[in-house]
């Protein structure tokens, strides 16, 4: 499914209308009976409703809204926010059937418009918000700020349609005040600012409905941005019946310093579970015991921390020999053997995942980044925020005022895959392509959901079977949804990363 900037769905709109004269009428009277329906599922007609309209076209979708009501016994009372010379032309059309029907209209244009509304709403069992749509970008004042603070104080249910008005439909960002809605109708596609935050939170559930696009104008439009979906696997899941463990790979995990063995057994359990045919453990020698007594599947190789660097590259070089894919970096800390082992990989013609302290080596590391753009087979780097900042240079405010643009950005400068975690997770290839996972919860916010993920991915990406971008979009799919089960088990505030690689299940 693609997801929409504010513009990107205004020029699909206009070209539905010039190309296909399908006029914005019928749009606008589609995009309100989709509300219409969800009205009507959770509503009886005896049920004080209120709609807020502005004078652009998210106010006729509710002009066009209230009369829909209004023909199938429902009373609704419309609040016009703004002068009514300002009311576009084919919102006039609508104003003017509301008149003909007799439908209460109140325009909302002083201070003492919106106490007495206040007093008239106080028992409205639902309010729909069809004051500014996708058209916010600077800060709300005046009377649309005061209609967004008297809906927001009102006990009722609230509707969104399109998008709550305040929030900015690109970014999610809230501009100055916005709707706090329970449950928000987009309107021809998902737009970007109800998948992030703090869009999501404000948007509540969220509702797409068709409105009458043809499927030819939306594919000549693509966007570069899609939402995670079970459809974009099809064949990556399937195994043959006469399988054997060769099929599937072997996944080499360089991870865990003498005091994090954990990342290592959290990675490499999680290969396990996702389907590895075989997976080879390069670590401190340490973690030997703990790492076989946890996962006895594994093949456990050691080396000590103090080995010469001669050693330890000869040791990397004979494993590298059996892998089809290389994780680096779980929990092998900042140190010299750190810079060592992330240098030997990334000079590796295998397929990389580099996660955790091998990217933080990266980013201290100009040279060795750099190294990236002429690998020979494909990379894919899983930093959350704070370490995409220090890949990039900049403060964590940077990355979190634009996740998918500055994923974009480091994918195609280095012709690696990135999969920025967040509370939305964004995926970005190097063909500018990027998608978006809303799945998972916030239990995953916990130390080891990152090795976990890393762990899946390396996993995917031992398949020859599968391509690098498809491990990629795959490991985050299943570990968003892994997360989900967790938190079923043992709620989010209890489950552990490991109770995610528990909860793998492909």
């Amino acid at each position: 499914m693609y997801i929409y900037t504010g513009e990107e769905m205004s020029a699909l709109d206009k070209r539905v209308i010039e190309v296909y004269d399908i006029p914005s009428f019928i749009l606008m009277e589609n995009a309100a009976r989709g509300v219409f329906e969800e009205i009507i599922d959770e509503f009886t007609p005896d049920s004080s409703i209120a709609i807020f309209c502005g004078t652009g076209n998210n106010g006729g979708d509710g002009l066009a809204l209230a009369r829909q009501l209004f023909c199938k016994g429902y009373r609704p009372e419309v609040f016009i926010v703004g002068e009514e010379d300002k009311i576009k032309s084919v919102g006039k059309t609508h104003l003017s059937s509301l008149r003909a029907l007799k439908i209460p209209i109140y325009f909302l244009n002083e201070e003492s418009d919106f106490k007495k509304t206040e007093e008239r709403l106080s028992s409205a069992d639902l309010i729909c918000d069809a004051i500014i749509g996708t058209a916010c970008k600077g800060s709300i004042e005046g009377i649309q700020k005061a209609a967004i603070n008297l809906i927001n104080s009102l006990p009722a249910t609230i509707y969104a349609l399109d998008v709550p008005s305040g929030i900015n439909s690109k970014t999610g960002k809230i501009c100055g005040v916005a709707v706090r809605a329970h449950k928000t109708i987009s309107f021809g596609g998902l737009k970007r600012g109800l998948l992030l935050f703090p869009g999501a939170e404000m948007a509540g559930e969220v509702v797409v409905k068709d409105i009458g696009f043809p499927s030819c104008a939306i594919e000549e439009m693509p966007t570069n941005l899609k939402l995670l979906e079970a459809e974009d696997f099809s064949e990556e899941k399937h195994r043959p019946d006469d399988s054997h463990k060769g099929i599937f790979g072997t996944a080499l995990i360089v991870a865990g310093s003498g005091n994090m063995g954990g990342a290592a057994i959290l990675a490499s359990k999680a290969s396990y579970r996702s389907g590895a045919g075989v997976v080879r453990v390069l670590s401190s020698e340490k973690n030997r015991t703990a790492l076989l007594t946890n996962v006895p599947e594994a093949i456990f190789i050691g080396y000590s921390e103090d080995c010469a660097e001669t050693e330890l590259i000869s040791l990397f070089e004979k494993e590298k020999k059996q892998a089809k894919s290389i994780l680096v970096g779980p929990g092998l800390g900042r140190q010299t053997n750190t810079y060592i082992l992330t240098e030997a990989a990334v000079k590796s013609e295998k397929r990389l995942i580099i996660d955790a302290d091998g990217l933080n080596i990266l980013a201290e590391d100009l040279e060795l980044m750099n190294m990236l753009k002429d690998r020979k087979a494909e990379t894919v780097l899983t930093p959350h925020v704070g370490e995409m900042a220090r890949l990039m240079g900049c403060d964590n405010s940077v990355i979190l005022d634009d996740l998918i643009g500055t994923a974009q950005g480091l994918s195609k400068r280095y012709n690696i895959i990135i999969v920025l975690k967040s509370a939305r997770t964004v995926i970005a290839l190097p063909n500018g392509e990027a998608y978006i996972s809303i799945g998972g919860c916030n239990g995953m916010a916990t130390a080891g959901s990152g090795d976990v993920l890393a762990g899946t991915i390396c996993a995917l990406a031992a398949n020859p079977r599968i391509s690098m971008e498809k491990a990629a979009l795959l490991g985050v799919y299943e570990h968003a949804k892994a997360g989900k089960r967790a938190s079923e088990k043992y709620g989010n505030i209890s489950m552990t990363a490991g109770d995610i690689a528990k909860a793998l299940r492909f």
